[in-house]
C-alpha cells in the first residue's frame, strides 16, 4: 500500500526525481529489516518460552524420528526404490560423488515426454551451463562442474557485450584491437587463472566460493535482462501487428506470464497447509518489483541523464491505464489486508470468487478505455 500510494502522488506531476527514486530503495529496505527482525525477536521469544528438553527426552524424540524414517522406508513400493536406486547409481562419479548437473544428464528412467522436453531445452541449458558458472552452494563439487567453470570467463565476457553494447559491439574496437579479441584474451587468462587455482576433486575455499556466487549472481542477472528485453520486444512487435496498444499487453500477456510461477508457487503452499507463507508470497513478489526494480530502473536511468529529473506524459490513454492498474492493485491488498485477519487466514471460498470479480472489473475498465468508451478522468 505505501508503495502503491508513493508510486501515484510521484507521477502526478510528471515527472521523477533521484531522491523520489532512491525511496523506493529505501522503502524495501526498511521492509527486509522488518521481516528480519520480527522473526528474530520470534525465535528469541520463543526459545525462551519453551523450556529445554531434557536428555533422554531428546533420546526419545531421536529414536521416535529414526523409527519413523525406517518406517517411511519399508512402506514406499519396491519399484520405486529400485528406480531411486538406479537414478542415483547413474549420476555416481569416479570417486562416488554425485554429479550434479541438471539439464545435461541423459534422464534413463523418465517418461518419453519428459525425455522429449530434454531434447528441446538441451541447446538452452547447454549454454547456461557455458555462461554461468558453478558456484556449488548445493554442495555439489565434480570434474564437470571445474571443467566448466574455468571455460565460463569467455562466454560470460561476450554474454556482457552482447547485453550491454547489443550486436553492434562486436564491431567496437580498444585503440587498433578489436573489442571481441580483447574479451577472448581477457577471458583465456582468467580460465587459466581458475584452472590453476580451482581443483576436480576438491571443493572451492571460502572465499572463491564468494567470488563465483557473485559471479553466478552477476552472470544470472544478465541473462534475465537479456531475456526481459527480447520479450519485451516480441510483445511491442506483436502489438504492432494486431494494432493492440502495447500497455494493454504490458497489463495483460505479460502480467499473466510474470506471475504464473508465483502463482503455481502460491497454490502448492497453501496446499501444503501454509497459507500465511502463500499470503506472504502475494505480497513480497510484486513489492519485489515495484520497490526493488522499479527504483533501480529509475535510478540507473537518472544517473544516466547526470540527475536530472524524468519526464514523462501524465495526460495520455497509456498513463491512465498505469494508474488504473496501480489503483486496483492497492485495492486488492487493502482487501486481502482486511479479509484474512478477519477469518483467521482461512477464508471462505466466497473471497477468492471476489478477488475474481475484482480482476475481472479491472480487464474490463482496461477494455473500454482502449475503444475510448470511458474517459482518461485521473
Amino acid at each position: 500500500m505505501v508503495v502503491t500510494a508513493m508510486v501515484i502522488i510521484i507521477a502526478y506531476d510528471g515527472k521523477v526525481h533521484l531522491f523520489e527514486a532512491i525511496g523506493f530503495l529505501i522503502i524495501y529496505c526498511i521492509y527486509i529489516s522488518s521481516i528480519l527482525t520480527i522473526s528474530y525477536a520470534k525465535i528469541w521469544w520463543n526459545s525462551r518460552k519453551t523450556p529445554c528438553l531434557h536428555k533422554s527426552e531428546q533420546m526419545k524424540w531421536q529414536r521416535g524420528s529414526e523409527e519413523m524414517s525406517t518406517t517411511i522406508e519399508r512402506s514406499l513400493p519396491l519399484r520405486y526404490l529400485a528406480r531411486t536406486i538406479a537414478e542415483n547409481r547413474d549420476t555416481m562419479g569416479p570417486n562416488q560423488h554425485n554429479v550434479n548437473m541438471p539439464g545435461l544428464t541423459w534422464p534413463r528412467h523418465a517418461y518419453v515426454f519428459m525425455k522429449i522436453v530434454w531434447i528441446i531445452q538441451w541447446p538452452f541449458v547447454l549454454l547456461q551451463w557455458l555462461t554461468i558458472p558453478s558456484c556449488c552452494c548445493d554442495g555439489h563439487w565434480s570434474k564437470w562442474n571445474f571443467y566448466f567453470t574455468c571455460f565460463t570467463p569467455t562466454p560470460l565476457g561476450l554474454l556482457l557485450l552482447t547485453a550491454t553494447c547489443g550486436w553492434g559491439g562486436y564491431a567496437l574496437y580498444v585503440g587498433k584491437m578489436p573489442l571481441v579479441v580483447l574479451i577472448i584474451i581477457i577471458g583465456m587468462g582468467t580460465s587459466i587463472l581458475l584452472l590453476l587455482v580451482l581443483s576436480p576433486k576438491k571443493h572451492p575455499n571460502w572465499f572463491l566460493h564468494f567470488f563465483l556466487t557473485v559471479v553466478t549472481f552477476a552472470a544470472t542477472v544478465i541473462w534475465l535482462n537479456i531475456i526481459a528485453n527480447e520479450i519485451v520486444s516480441a510483445l511491442q512487435a506483436l502489438g504492432s501487428l494486431i494494432n493492440v496498444n502495447t500497455a494493454i499487453i504490458g497489463l495483460t500477456i505479460l502480467a499473466v506470464g510474470n506471475s504464473a510461477a508465483d502463482w503455481v508457487a502460491e497454490i502448492v503452499i497453501t496446499r501444503a497447509g501454509k497459507p500465511e507463507m502463500a499470503l506472504a508470497c502475494c505480497f513480497s513478489a510484486p513489492l519485489i518489483g515495484d520497490a526493488l526494480g522499479l527504483s533501480i530502473a529509475l535510478i540507473v536511468k537518472l544517473v544516466h541523464n547526470s540527475g536530472k529529473p524524468i519526464h514523462f506524459s501524465i495526460q495520455g490513454l497509456e498513463f491512465f491505464q498505469v494508474k488504473l492498474a496501480w489503483i486496483f492493485l492497492g485495492v486488492a491488498f487493502l482487501t486481502n489486508l482486511i479479509i484474512f485477519p478477519i477469518f483467521k487466514f482461512n477464508p471462505p471460498r466466497l473471497c477468492s470468487v471476489a478477488f475474481f470479480m475484482v480482476y475481472g472489473t479491472f480487464v474490463i475498465f482496461l477494455v473500454l478505455s482502449t475503444f475510448h468508451l470511458i474517459p482518461p478522468i485521473m
